[in-house]
């Protein structure tokens, strides 16, 4: 049986994956927080999946935000919020900025948890000290719900302060 340029790709490609999951098992956590970014640079398949799930299960933070993410999302898996945020947690444990972002997202929510902004706000702050240049958005959407009632102007202030700072670092949707 003759195998084509791209079947054989896919093979090639799945192997080499295979042989870093396998690795991980006696690397270090920097070695093991590598795998799981080299794990999010493909488009998913069974195969990824399979692979960010091997790399959560020895606790790789980024594999567990990852795995998080698509729990959040009801991506590939049914979706589910408890399971997000108890992934989620594992890897900001580990100062996984993502990890650190989903929390803050539930929170903002209000998905799986009690809605609480200031918690949020936390959380966000966290991922920005990290350099999530994506959670200077999300805070600011947090301040300004936070005062939704246009009551509190210092809220509302942060809030601007934010966005404005997400714009300059190039945030997209500031």
């Amino acid at each position: 049986m003759r195998l084509h340029r791209k079947q054989i790709i896919s093979i090639i490609f799945v192997s080499i994956l295979l042989v870093m999951v396998l690795g991980l098992i006696i690397r270090t956590q920097e070695e093991k927080a590598k795998c799981s970014i080299k794990a999010l640079d493909v488009a998913m398949s069974l195969e990824q999946y399979e692979i960010i799930q091997s790399c959560a299960e020895i606790r790789a933070p980024r594999a567990m935000a990852l795995l998080a993410q698509l729990y959040l999302q009801g991506k590939g898996v049914e979706q589910d919020h408890q399971k997000a945020m108890e992934l989620a947690l594992r890897a900001s444990k580990q100062d996984d900025m993502l990890g650190m972002s989903i929390v803050g997202r539930l929170y903002n929510n209000g998905l799986g948890v009690t809605q609480n902004y200031d918690t949020a706000i936390e959380w966000y702050k966290k991922a920005i000290e990290l350099g999530s240049v994506d959670d200077m958005y999300n805070i600011s959407i947090a301040y300004a719900n936070r005062d939704l009632d246009g009551k509190n102007e210092i809220y509302t202030k942060l809030a601007r302060e934010w966005l404005f700072n997400a714009a300059n670092a190039g945030q997209g949707e500031a």
